[in-house]
């Protein structure tokens, strides 16, 4: 997930095989993302998933991609910062 998009899975040149699982791993990761928003907000409205899914997904993700892609471990400060991020992120969120 971090170095691909779906859309690299379900290219012309994959298996049935693979885009099927593609497809079931984009489901688990929708599901997944309604019940955090639930959990976090009470509800699963439109707004609330874009402040969820920006907040577990994509801080995290932009934090690590350019130290995955160079083979590298995160600085432990990483996890501090998408810490606070998602902190910052769920309390504008509320609002």
């Amino acid at each position: 997930m971090l170095l691909h998009r779906r859309e690299d899975f379900l290219s012309p040149g994959w298996s049935p095989a693979m885009k099927k699982e593609a497809e079931r791993l984009g489901s688990q990761i929708n599901d997944g993302l309604a019940q955090i928003t639930r959990r976090l907000f009470g509800r699963n409205t439109l707004s609330a998933r874009h402040v969820a899914t920006f907040a577990v997904l994509d801080v995290p993700f932009s934090a690590v991609r350019r130290f995955v892609a160079t083979n590298q471990a995160p600085p432990r400060l990483v996890d501090e910062l998408i810490a606070s991020a998602y902190t910052a992120v769920i309390e504008a969120g509320i609002s």
